[in-house]
Formats: structure tokens, sequence, C-alpha cells
């Protein structure tokens, strides 16, 4: 999951936490390897007493913690306009207000792109109680943002991420240039549909390219080509060399 290549050197034990709806995973990975569970929280039972049940077994110290927050009440925004603003506020002006059961965070600045989330406290507040030194926040997309760096496709594109609970979109220019960012609720092929039909109005469908990342098992391929006939998924492409 680490998607900067930022950390330290002396981070040597590293656990990254995927949260989501309903529950999370953790991958934890160390000298000795690596190793992967999840959680599907129950209802009779606080998140925040499940999450440290399950932490109880890690019985270790971790130099970093990386929370990767999959939310669709998540704002995107360049990294030096949070050097002027209030997050909270730039949520409520998006028209995501948070409740009293959620926490403001901000995620590290991917290329330039920083992500505001509202995530559950509880959640969080059982996280920081684990013996780590420094906790980091993450969005998906910003996953997706690494991946273009790495390996842009000539001409731009759409790349979209489904986690299960949500869609992930960028839009790339032709100058390979980002100039788009959103998230959008949804788990099956009809709500992606929706979502990129929503964002691309008065534009070409059958000329654009969408590149869907991860394992894409939410989305059926061919029923999103009826729609989007330039989809294909990311690692196709990336086998092909392009």
């Amino acid at each position: 999951m680490q998607v900067t290549g930022s950390n330290s050197e002396n981070d040597k034990k590293i656990l990254s936490v995927r949260l989501r709806q309903g529950g999370l995973s953790f991958y934890l990975a160390d000298d000795e390897g690596t190793m992967q569970y999840g959680i599907d929280f129950r209802k009779e039972a606080s998140p925040a007493g499940q999450i440290a049940r399950m932490t109880a077994r890690l019985r270790s110290d971790f130099d970093l913690v990386q929370v990767f927050a999959d939310t669709d009440r998540t704002l995107f925004v360049p990294a030096d306009l949070l050097a002027e603003a209030d997050p909270e506020e730039l949520l409520r002006r998006a028209g995501i207000v948070p409740d009293p059961t959620r926490t403001v965070v901000v995620a590290e600045a991917v290329e330039e792109v920083s992500a505001v989330m509202a995530v559950e406290t509880a959640a969080i507040e059982a996280l920081r109680l684990l013996p780590v030194r420094r906790m980091r926040f993450y969005s998906p997309l910003q996953e997706l943002l690494a991946a273009w760096r790495r390996e842009p496709v000539a001409g731009g594109g759409w790349m979209v991420y489904p986690t299960g609970d949500n869609f992930y979109v960028t839009r790339y220019g032709t100058d390979g240039k980002l100039a788009l960012a959103e998230v959008c609720p949804g788990r099956e092929t009809a709500d992606l549909v929706w979502c990129l039909t929503a964002l691309t109005e008065g534009e070409r469908r059958d000329r654009m390219a969408v590149y869907l990342y991860g394992d894409g098992t939410e989305v059926d391929l061919a029923r999103l080509r009826r729609y989007f006939r330039g989809a294909q998924r990311w690692s196709d492409i990336r086998k092909g060399g392009r």
C-alpha cells in the first residue's frame, strides 16, 4: 500500500491500514516478511474495541502506521492551498459536513495533491493507541497518482480505482498533467457508468481512454465498454509496454 516511497530508512516496521466502510484491513511489513488480514466490524461491538483486540495480537511497536481512508467524504485539493486554509471549512464548502462521530484528517501530499477526509473518530482514536512513532494518512486516489507518475500513458486518459465501496477517478490531459481528481460512491458497474457519464458530460465517450486500476473485480469490463469503448485494465496496458 505504500504510495510515496518517502519513508525514512529508519522506518523498519511499517503497518498499513485500509479503513473502509464497515471494516478495515491490516498489512504489516518488517524484516521478517509480511502478513495481511482484515476485520468486518460487527454491529454489536464498537469499532474501537474490535480494532484494539486485533492490534493486540500484533505484539509490536511500529515506526510508522499508514492509514488509507476509503471514504467518499473526501475533498482533493492542491497541497499548497492547505497552508492558508482550514481543512474543515474546505469540507463544508464542498457540502461535506463532518458529524460528531467523524474527525477531519489531512492526507500526505502525493504529486502535490492532498486529501481532506472525514473519517470515523472511534477508529482513528483506536489506531492512535498503537505503540507507534508516526502516523500518516492517505487516500486510495493517491495510489492512482503514484501509478501514473511511475508509468504515464501518452495522450492522457481517465484512471478509475474501484475499492468495493467507492470509485476513485483521475483524469490526465494530453499533456500528461492532472486535470481532475474525484471520488464517487458505488459498488456496481452501473454506479461507475453513472459516475463517468456525469464527469464526462459533452465529451465523445467512444474516444475516451479509461483505465481500470487494481484487480477490478467489482467492474464488468465488457459491460463498461458498451458505454466507454476505450475501457481497459491498467495491468493489461502495462504488460503491453505502453
